[in-house]
């Protein structure tokens, strides 16, 4: 049964003003890819990863990203973004964050501000990086310090931005 008649957004659909995929990620609301449909290749494209979490918010079930199991919905409880959008034309860019506690009065603050307690950024506890599994199936542990742009590319299976990771 499920969703039958319902009308989903098509994840190929692109913005009108930029021509640019509204969706460029791996998981998505009823999503299905090919091998092929990675243009930057599987080791070279974010599968699976871990979330930033607020400290103080972790254990209660008020974060709006961990707020609800992963059977609920597609929503930032299993789901992370390199960017969201901001307007037509513009992304926020959402820096990785080491597990920690954010600072509600800085708007600029990817665990408030535009996002909401951090519920878009990946991160984890760890102190150093955060694991991600890419699509080739290898895990890597990605440093918090990485480029912005090494990032967005990761995280895009279309953008022609293939990285090269040292060995």
């Amino acid at each position: 049964m499920g969703c039958q008649g319902v009308a989903w957004p098509d994840p190929y659909l692109r913005d009108p003003a930029t021509g640019k995929l509204y969706v460029t990620g791996i998981v998505w609301l009823h999503s299905s890819f090919m091998v092929k449909d990675v243009k930057d290749g599987l080791a070279h494209t974010y599968m699976l990863g871990e979330k930033y979490l607020d400290r103080d918010l972790m254990n209660n079930g008020t974060s709006w990203g961990d707020d609800a199991g992963p059977c609920v919905s597609s929503d930032r409880n299993i789901l992370r973004w390199g960017s969201y959008p901001q307007d037509a034309t513009s992304t926020y860019y959402l820096a990785p964050r080491h597990d920690g506690r954010g600072s509600p009065t800085d708007p600029g603050d990817t665990a408030y501000g535009l996002t909401g307690l951090g519920t878009f950024n990946f991160g984890s506890a760890h102190s150093t990086g955060f694991n991600m599994s890419m699509c080739d199936g290898s895990v890597r542990l990605i440093n918090y310090e990485i480029s912005e742009q090494v990032h967005r590319n990761l995280c895009n299976r279309t953008d022609g931005g293939a990285i090269e990771f040292p060995e």
